[in-house]
Formats: C-alpha cells, structure tokens, sequence
C-alpha cells in the first residue's frame, strides 16, 4: 500500500516537479529535471549519486532538495500547480 506522499508525488508531472523545485528555492534546476523528464515517480526514488548524475554538486542544494522531498508534505501554505498535485 502506497502512503500518501508517494500517491501524490508520484503522480506529479515533470511540470509539477519543476513548479517543486521551485517553491523550495532551487527554480535553477527545473530545467534540468524536465530535460531528463525526472516525473514524480522518478523524484521519489532520486538518491544522493543521482543527483550528482544531474550535475547537482553543491551540498547544500542537495541536502535542501532531499530534506524538502522527505519532509512532504510541506504544510498549508505549499506551491498548488494548475492540475492540483503540487
């Protein structure tokens, strides 16, 4: 049984994703994880080494991006894409 944040990220489009990435303040990756059609799907299972895969080196936008995913959800007040899913 799947919880509820992988119901609702996994079904995340690579635009719900790039929308993400930017309301956690990392807007300079979207275009990198839609060139790679990272979907929430894939999100949910990036690791460290992925990451560095992508070219993202600096630690702190590391530990940012995997802090944010693993404390989904992100409140109340969190970015609403316009299919509903972010």
């Amino acid at each position: 049984m799947q919880s509820n944040k992988e119901t609702v990220i996994g079904g995340w489009s690579v635009e719900d994703v790039a929308n993400w990435l930017t309301s956690i303040g990392l807007a300079e990756y979207s275009q990198l994880f839609m060139r790679n059609d990272i979907r929430g799907s894939e999100l949910l299972h990036l690791q460290r080494q992925d990451l560095k895969d992508l070219g993202i080196t600096k630690v702190g936008h590391v530990k940012r991006l995997l802090s944010a995913l693993k404390s989904y959800p992100f409140g109340k007040d969190s970015h609403s894409s316009s299919s509903g899913n972010v």
